[in-house]
């Protein structure tokens, strides 16, 4: 049985575990960055902080800041906040999500709405668990 995508929050694993989306940080999930994708990753992120960065030399940050906001952000979002949606934005848009199954070890990575699974031949290995020993 192949592992398949459930919803936008469950991987259903061949092993009959389902891996849940949804906590942050998560230690069953991590994003990946392909090289093929690195240049257009860091121009997401470079371009409007460059841009920011010249407003502020000319003084009007504020209005930088007011006009790429954009529609939907509160009025009272500070600055350090939307510096950090540029960066999680472009992550979303450039890097793909893989996840590990805690109960078998296989690696499912989600490319779009393509789950492409491998199996591990050593268990769960806690890949992304954040204990790097």
């Amino acid at each position: 049985m192949a592992a398949f995508y459930v919803n936008m929050n469950e991987i259903k694993c061949q092993c009959g575990n389902t891996i849940k989306e949804g906590s942050y940080p998560s230690s069953t999930s991590a994003y990946y960055l392909t090289e093929s994708n690195e240049d257009r990753y860091a121009d997401a992120i470079a371009m409007p902080v460059e841009e920011c960065v010249e407003s502020a030399k000319a003084g009007s940050l504020d209005n930088w800041f007011s006009t790429n906001k954009g529609n939907g952000y509160p009025e009272d979002l500070s600055k350090d906040t939307f510096a950090y949606d540029i960066i999680g934005n472009s992550q979303q848009v450039n890097m793909n999500r893989v996840y590990e199954c805690e109960n078998c070890g296989s690696l499912h990575f989600l490319k779009g709405d393509t789950l492409l699974s491998y199996s591990s031949t050593k268990g769960y290995n806690k890949l992304f668990s954040g204990d790097e020993t």
